[in-house]
């Protein structure tokens, strides 16, 4: 006997329901639509913490940015009472330590290191030696270290590293108290 594991969208008609049970199988539904729910409820919540810290830079457009790293995040964080980790679960192992010291603050602002100085060479020292971004995760093509880095100048996304973080805006807050001139 077989059975059909789906989830509760078209497999869940009358029709196919009564064709299934015809060829004596078995159905079965998964819950991967509260899963999905869960994890834009995150995103959104994620995502109004860092609007609320930034609102000039922040916006609704970074909302898919929020949710892949809400899913970075529920795939290493222990979702049991004995404490395991979905990724490990999945794997059938143990192996490799929760990569949490490459997690930071959704939309913090980062300050990247400049390219020039980065490549080795010696700039003047009353020149600016990095750029405002903002955090939008980890990146998922490059190592752990590697982060993607919203450019508030060009609007361009793209994975850097040689940056700090400012997990708390801090430097938002200094920025916006700063007077209009």
């Amino acid at each position: 006997m077989s059975c059909y594991h789906n989830d509760n969208g078209i497999f869940a008609g009358k029709e196919f329901q009564e064709d299934v049970q015809a060829q004596h199988k078995i159905m079965s539904y998964c819950s991967v639509g509260k899963l999905i729910h869960n994890l834009e409820y995150h995103e959104c919540t994620v995502l109004l913490h860092a609007q609320q810290q930034w609102p000039e830079i922040i916006n609704k457009n970074l909302w898919s940015y929020a949710f892949v790293l809400c899913a970075e995040i529920r795939k290493w964080t222990p979702r049991s009472s004995e404490g395991c980790i979905l990724f490990h679960v999945f794997c059938c192992s143990q192996v490799g330590e929760p990569p949490l010291q490459h997690l930071y603050t959704f939309g913090c602002p980062v300050f990247v290191m400049d390219s020039a100085l980065q490549g080795g060479i010696k700039t003047h020292k009353l020149i600016s030696r990095s750029r405002i971004g903002v955090y939008l995760g980890a990146s998922t093509s490059h190592a752990r270290s590697i982060h993607m880095i919203l450019s508030i100048q060009t609007g361009h996304v793209s994975p850097l590293f040689h940056i700090y973080f400012d997990d708390i805006f801090e430097t938002v807050r200094e920025i916006n108290i700063m007077p209009q001139s």
